[in-house]
Parts: structure tokens; C-alpha cells; sequence
């Protein structure tokens, strides 16, 4: 998932963000260790489903009638009859689960180690009332749209791109808050004073025009912010992960649970099972992904109407009326390694010099640049630059060039394995249209080392708005299900977080209030309730992003 750009009501934010849903063709890199909390079995509750394997082969006892107002009916049980409304029942898994563990508190599944999972992770235990358990399929590390390539120790082997001793964002470029953004500006200001995020400087962000012409990006009321010097965009789901296991989260990493029955609706509680792992069981479960396998997760559960919303459709653009199903699109990500001359410039930082009419500083002070004069192209990034190693010293520059939806959509291969002809091709087209949107002859940019990525799943082209004043989140109360997402406020990183937020926030809410309240008032965002798609404006015009007032457009 990309997301440029993204910006509340009355003021404009600016984030740059892509999925992680469809990585293909990742960065070779050193692995980063990280400290993970070893996984935790969960013991399971009294009412779980019977042991799988158990003896079939003889018929099951006949349970004796009680009452006579016909089979199936709650008379027959005398138990149904004294089980107060909504409470947990075994045979059709619905009702809530009450708190499973020793300690009272409510054990949560969260699905997705993106921004938004670990967000949700986070204030779900920071109140108190949740044990959370998040499934990360990330190989090295969490971080979901905001992964980096990190590098490991130093070394002199490998390609130039694996020896590189400074992050490469293949993923989220850009963040960006308003002066006026109540908690996120907070969590942006703690990040910033932890170092996970450092400000851009005056300058650091342009873009260039259809004209050819290049002019610096600025907002008033809002400052642009790049990663760590040590962890990219990366640093930021870095410390929401360690700020999630602090207070007692557990990730479990490198865990793939299959869309084929990973999940399952079970005694009144959630089954969670990875590959090769043993099934764990949860009161509560969170879904902080999208795509084809979060649809598929969901598609055999009883929680309908919560997983009619995961559906999904691949396009590079919508209606204007914001379509009927969650749209995704898709973005090639292309980072070159580009030797630089004499001068200790590379063509591009040539190319950025001519076309600011001479002007060293401007151009030299460039690490971002938005393409508006090019169709096949969205955005250029210079890691060199942005995480403040001195291109002299590698002989080297590297950049990172995003190509617009539509030249996606048009050369797109099988995401899983690209064929070697298609990245050879691809990669080709987007060195040529970055040399003519920067006014080079063809042939400049030479690289002595590129990856290719496909972003199959990028950036969500619509916003579901709920009906009501809760919004930005989905919560099933009867099945104790919630999902979290950009898709729900707005394609951003803000969007990611504050979506996970909002979740948390309610389902304590949801506990503090009880298990014995109507369902309707507790379910939010559900088609019953009323809702619709709303186009992103940013995304439909870009494909990279929401630019303007996004969330509440519809409302």
C-alpha cells in the first residue's frame, strides 16, 4: 500500500506510504536481529471447540429432549434458558467470549504488523483489559507499509546495494503532521524525540511541475519528517513495536497463517493457527490488513457483514462516486545505485542543478521530489541524501523512483516471482522516463545496481465511512471481530495509526460497558448500519496519495 500526500479537515498533512500486502523481489539485506518475545501458547478456554483427531468412528450419544416446544429450539435447554442475552454459546459461535486467562484479561488475535496492527496492539494493552498476540508475516521485522531496508554489519562483498552501510525506504518516503493534530502530532512529537523520526529540512521536499519546473513543497501549519539515520521510515513501526511489548504485547514474526483456515470462529472464541505452528485460541480478534488473503481470512468465518468490507478489486482508478467494493492499486518501486563523476554529482543530481536554473543549493538540498510532467512516474528519492551519507565517500548516489498506477497496471507481471524479461523491460521504461522528466539525453542514468519491486496491493482508493459519529474502524460485537486500516480514515501512515487507534479505543470500551449490551448499539462501521465508499481525491488523481481534506469529505 503508496499514500502521499494525506490531509485532515482544514489543514493539509503530508504522508507517503505503500502496502506491503504484495512485496515482491525484496531488497537483499544483512538481517537485522531483533529481540521477539519468544511465542506464547494461550491456554484454551473452558469453552473451546473439541480436540481435532478425536475418535469418529462410533455415533455421538443422543442428548435427551427437555421440554417438548420441538428440536433445536432454546426450551429444549434448560441452560439456554437461564444464559442471560449475548452471552457465550458453544454450538454457533456467536456471543463474545468472556476473559479466557488466569489474569481477567481479554486475549486479542491482531492479524498484520503494519502501522495499524501495532498500533491497535499498542492501546489495546495500554488500557489495561487486553492480552495481544500479533501475526507478522514480515521475514526480518515488522512495520507492514512502513518496512525499510536496514542494513546489517559492515561488509565488503555482495552487490553494491548489499553492501550499502545506510537504510533504502522501498516503501513509506514521507511523513507529515499539522500543527493541529491533537494525538497523532503528540505521537509524531515523541517520535521525533526519540529519534525514529527526524524533520525534513527547508527545502528537502519539491516537486516538479508538468511545465519541467521545480518548485519547493511547503504547507503552512505542517512539517515533513524522513526516518532514522539508523532505520529509515522503518524506525517508526520499530517503536511502536517496542512500545506494544513494553506493556505486554506479543509478535510472533515470520508467521504466515493461511487464508485456508488460519482463522476459525470457534466455541465462542477465535482460532489463530500459523504454518507449521500449533493453534492458539483468542477472545477477540483483529484483522490489520487488506487485500485477497485478509478477504479470504474472514470468508468462512460466521462475521458477514465484516468481511463483505474486505472484499477487494485491483484498478488503477474508481468511479467518482467511490465504487462498492475497497480498491486497491499498484506501483512498481524501482531503487538504482547510480555512480556519481568527477564533481561527486550523479546525472540526476546533474539534471536537479539544470533544471533550478543553476541554483546548487536548491537542487544539492533535494532528497524528495513529486513528478507531476511525467505519466509513468509519481515520485523520486534520494536515500543518500535523506539519511545524510556523503555521496563522495561511496562514489555512489541512491535512488528510489515510484512509477504512477496506470504504468503499473499496463506492465504488471505475477507479483510472486517477476520474470526476469518483465524487470529487465520495466526497469528499462522507468530509467527512460525519469531521464525525460529530468531533461536528460537517454542513457545517463546508468545504473551498477537496481531492484525491482511490484506493489500488487498499493494504495486503497477509497475511504468506507460508517454511518454515525464513530467512525475510522469496523467492530463486530457479536463475534468480538475488528479490523483496522488506512482504508478506514485515509490512505496515509495517520490514517494506519489513528485507524488502530480508534479501534482499541472502542473495544475497551466495549469491555468496560459489558458483554450484556444490546448489539447494535456496539457495532460500528458494519454494512447493516448504513456506510459507502468514498473516492480519495488524492489517490484518484495521483495514485500515490490523499492530497486535501480527506477524512469526513463524505459525511
Amino acid at each position: 500500500m503508496i499514500a502521499l500526500l494525506a490531509s485532515l479537515r482544514h489543514r493539509r498533512t503530508l504522508t507517503l506510504i505503500l502496502s506491503t500486502a504484495s512485496l515482491v523481489s525484496p531488497l537483499i539485506s544483512t538481517p537485522l536481529h531483533i529481540l521477539m518475545t519468544s511465542p506464547h501458547r494461550h491456554a484454551l478456554a473452558a469453552s473451546a471447540a473439541p480436540v481435532e483427531g478425536g475418535d469418529t468412528s462410533r455415533p455421538k450419544p443422543r442428548r435427551r429432549r427437555r421440554g417438548g416446544r420441538g428440536k433445536g429450539t432454546p426450551g429444549n435447554d434448560i441452560r439456554a434458558r437461564m444464559r442471560p442475552p449475548n452471552s457465550p454459546t458453544q454450538g454457533d459461535g456467536r456471543g463474545m467470549m468472556p476473559p479466557s486467562g488466569p489474569d481477567g484479561k481479554v486475549s486479542v488475535a491482531v492479524i498484520g504488523g503494519g502501522v495499524a496492527g501495532l498500533s491497535c496492539a499498542r492501546h489495546l494493552c495500554d488500557s489495561g483489559a487486553f492480552r495481544c498476540t500479533v501475526f507478522d508475516t514480515g521475514r526480518l521485522r515488522a512495520g507492514g507499509r512502513c518496512s525499510s531496508r536496514i542494513p546489517g554489519p559492515p561488509r565488503d562483498e555482495g552487490t553494491p546495494l548489499a553492501r550499502l552501510g545506510y537504510p533504502v525506504d522501498h516503501a513509506a518516503q514521507i511523513l507529515s503532521v499539522s500543527d493541529e493534530e491533537g494525538d497523532w502530532a503528540r505521537q509524531v512529537a515523541a517520535w521525533q524525540e526519540e529519534g525514529s523520526v527526524v524533520a525534513f529540512p527547508p527545502g528537502g521536499v519539491a516537486e516538479i511541475s508538468a511545465d519541467g519546473l521545480i518548485e519547493v513543497a511547503a504547507s503552512a501549519g505542517t512539517k515533513m519528517y524522513r526516518g532514522s539515520a539508523e532505520g529509515g521510515m522503518g524506525a517508526i513501526p520499530l517503536s511502536l513495536l517496542r512500545q506494544a511489548q513494553n506493556l505486554g504485547a506479543i509478535v510472533e514474526q515470520d508467521v504466515w497463517v493461511s487464508p485456508n483456515g488460519g482463522v476459525r470462529r470457534e466455541g465462542g472464541g477465535w482460532t489463530v493457527k500459523g504454518k507449521g505452528r500449533t493453534k492458539e485460541t483468542f477472545d477477540r480478534l483483529v484483522i490489520a490488513h487488506n487485500g485477497k488473503c485478509a478477504d479470504r481470512l474472514m470468508s468462512k468465518t460466521p462475521a458477514k457483514g465484516l468481511h463483505s468490507l474486505l472484499r477487494t478489486d485491483f484498478r488503477n482508478k474508481i468511479p467518482a462516486h467511490g465504487g462498492k467494493r475497497m480498491t486497491l492499486n499498484s506501483i512498481y518501486s524501482l531503487t538504482v545505485v547510480v555512480e556519481t563523476g568527477e564533481a561527486g554529482q550523479s546525472a540526476v543530481a546533474e539534471a536537479l542543478r539544470s533544471t533550478t536554473g543553476g541554483d546548487t543549493a536548491v537542487a544539492d538540498g533535494i532528497m524528495s521530489l513529486f513528478i507531476k510532467n511525467h505519466p509513468s512516474l509519481r515520485f523520486l528519492t534520494c536515500a543518500t541524501r535523506k539519511y545524510g551519507r556523503d555521496a563522495k565517500d561511496d562514489h555512489a548516489e541512491v535512488w528510489t523512483v515510484l512509477s504512477s498506477p496506470t504504468f503499473a497496471t499496463k506492465y504488471k507481471g505475477p507479483q510472486e516471482n517477476l520474470p526476469l524479461e518483465t524487470v529487465q523491460n520495466v526497469t528499462n521504461l522507468l530509467l527512460r522516463a525519469t531521464e525525460q522528466s529530468l531533461g536528460l539525453d537517454e542513457g545517463r542514468i546508468n545504473p551498477i545496481d537496481s531492484r525491482l519491486q511490484l506493489w500488487g496491493a498499493a494504495v486503497p482508493l477509497n475511504v468506507w465511512t460508517g454511518k454515525g459519529d464513530v467512525d475510522g474502524f469496523l467492530y463486530d460485537h457479536e463475534f468480538g471481530a475488528g479490523c483496522c486500516g488506512d482504508w478506514l480514515v485515509e490512505p496515509s501512515i495517520r490514517g494506519a495509526w489513528e485507524s488502530g487507534q480508534r479501534l482499541a479505543q472502542w473495544m475497551a470500551k466495549v469491555e468496560e460497558t459489558g458483554l450484556g449490551k444490546g448489539l447494535e448499539s456496539l457495532n460500528v462501521g458494519l454494512p447493516g448500519n448504513g456506510g459507502h465508499f468514498v473516492a480519495s481525491k488524492g489517490a484518484a488523481e495521483d495514485g500515490i496519495g490523499a492530497l486535501g481534506s480527506e477524512e469526513g469529505a463524505s459525511k
